[in-house]
């Protein structure tokens, strides 16, 4: 795959491996990849529990990509007791915030 390809109408997996390839070409950026975890999501969302995360987001790994909401393809998984809070942390190389509590895994 090149560069201004559009990969919309790919498999989620195989989107995944060009997204890997270009974050490997630029080890400095701020965009980091996501392993694809199959399975096991009972185990993921007790994880993100106790890291005290927002949620998941679950994705169908032969899905292409769908911008329209009411046909989508993925959902969200919310930790409902997830407080936001987290203990004080140096910032990042490049002065931004190492708040994790924002993230979310991918399913």
């Amino acid at each position: 795959m090149t560069y201004g390809k559009d990969l919309r109408t790919e498999r989620l997996l195989d989107r995944k491996q060009e997204l890997r390839r270009l974050l490997t070409r630029s080890p400095d950026s701020l965009l980091k990849y996501t392993e694809y975890i199959d399975g096991c999501g009972m185990a993921l969302f007790e994880r993100i529990y106790e890291l005290d995360l927002e949620g998941i987001v679950a994705k169908q790994k032969s899905a292409p990509y769908v911008t329209e909401r009411e046909h989508s393809t993925w959902f969200k998984i919310l930790n409902r007791e997830c407080t936001g809070e987290m203990q004080e942390q140096p910032p990042t190389k490049n002065g931004g915030s190492n708040d994790c509590r924002k993230f979310w895994m991918s399913l």
